[in-house]
């Protein structure tokens, strides 16, 4: 089993160098570029995916119990759009030079309020709002990546730390909102049901 292995592993060694002679340096960035680039999507799917989803948990077939849902809802949840804004505002930080760490806290929520009422509303658009900075950062460090000043990052970093108070009055009304766009529209989905059942009824 063992030589057939090597005998495949010696095939690929063999074609890499002789793809690469003379171009070693350029077709290694390449081959890099691509897996950061697949790693850098991976993250995006996974965390702003969830995002853009009316149920981020994928627990659906639960939808009925009220008591799972109150606790995902109450104590998951704001763990989860903690996240959700702290990616937003690391990654605002390295688009942004001229803001303050305050308005850029502001605009990672309103990012996550907004996709997450779209994802009510529209999912389609929610996904589209949910990669918007994520690809937006991608572009900028594809085109110009000297325009990243880690230096300033840091700096940034640093100060939102003493924004504590204000990110959890930032995350209670993300989970407020939440819970009234949730109520809405399982409310709207009893009210359809029973629309329903009275026009069967007539």
């Amino acid at each position: 089993m063992a030589d057939p292995i090597a005998g495949i592993l010696t095939a690929i060694g063999g074609f890499w160098s002789y793809l690469t002679v003379g171009y070693e340096q350029a077709l290694m960035g390449v081959v890099l570029f691509a897996i950061g680039l697949l790693a850098w999507g991976f993250i995006v799917w996974r965390l702003f995916g969830k995002m853009a989803h009316r149920d981020p948990f994928g627990l659906e077939e639960f939808k009925h119990s009220p008591v799972l849902t109150f606790l995902l809802y109450t104590v998951a949840f704001p763990a989860l759009s903690f996240l959700w804004v702290l990616a937003l505002t690391i990654f605002i930080i390295f688009l942004s030079k001229g803001l303050p760490v305050s308005d850029i806290l502001g605009v990672a929520v309103t990012m996550v309020v907004s996709v997450r009422a779209l994802a009510y509303l529209e999912k389609e658009v929610a996904k589209d709002f949910a990669t918007l900075i994520p690809i937006s950062l991608l572009a900028v460090l594809l085109v110009e990546p000297s325009y990243i000043s880690p230096e300033l990052v840091f700096k940034h970093l640093l100060s939102a730390l003493e924004l504590t108070e204000l990110t959890f009055r930032y995350l209670v009304l993300i989970v407020a909102i939440e819970w009234f766009f949730r109520l809405a529209y399982t409310i709207k989905g009893m009210a359809a049901r029973w629309i329903a059942k009275l026009r069967k009824a007539i």
